[in-house]
């Protein structure tokens, strides 16, 4: 999955990874309300 070059994957990871900790805070927030 990982190429030498490819600042694109490394930006694709970020992304991923801050979406699944926004995922992650919204369920956990869901869990807290109901």
């Amino acid at each position: 999955m990982r190429s030498p070059n490819g600042p694109l994957f490394k930006t694709y990871e970020v992304v991923a990874i801050v979406a699944f900790l926004l995922a992650a805070v919204a369920v956990g927030s869901l869990r807290l309300v109901y």
